[in-house]
């Protein structure tokens, strides 16, 4: 970092010595000048971040015995987010879990609930809005075990 400049010499000191040279007092303050003017410049000249950057979220969620019915993941979002994708998988036994937006199930695919992990991508009608609740629904439970979900969001942060 560069320090701020002496003040400059008095008005009656001499600036240029008898043989055209700069006196060591005005010296120093041109030299300290002109570091302060070249790291202005560098400030100045310094990129700006983008503004705007995609922020990960991930929304693990765990029911060691699950039944038939609906689980709240996210309730009243504040925050828009897009939902890539759910992940699922259980110690034993099946079930399907059908992820929605409020009431609308997301595009793509279920999870299948098992002891194989299941990845399931989601490219449409998977924005989560303000005020919305996520949703997970589970049907079809054959004695599922430690059903183990996890949803994978992106949200935009804006820097100002």
């Amino acid at each position: 970092m560069t320090r701020k400049p002496d003040p400059l010499p008095d008005q009656t000191a001499v600036f240029i010595l008898p043989d055209g040279r700069p006196s060591p007092d005005f010296f120093r303050w041109l030299r300290d000048a002109d570091r302060a003017v070249k790291a202005t410049i560098d400030f100045i000249d310094t990129p700006v971040p983008d503004p705007e950057f995609e922020q990960p979220d991930q929304y693990p969620y765990t029911v060691a015995f699950p039944s038939d019915r609906d689980y709240v993941i996210i309730q009243n979002n504040d925050v828009e987010r897009t939902i890539e994708s759910t992940v699922s998988d259980a110690d034993s036994g099946t079930c399907t879990a059908t992820f929605k937006i409020n009431s609308t199930p997301l595009g793509g695919t279920a999870n299948s609930v098992s002891s194989t992990e299941v990845v399931q991508a989601h490219a449409s009608a998977n924005v989560l809005g303000v005020g919305d609740d996520l949703v997970v629904t589970i049907s079809a439970n054959a004695d599922c075990r430690m059903m183990r979900l996890n949803v994978k969001t992106t949200r935009t942060i804006t820097a100002t």
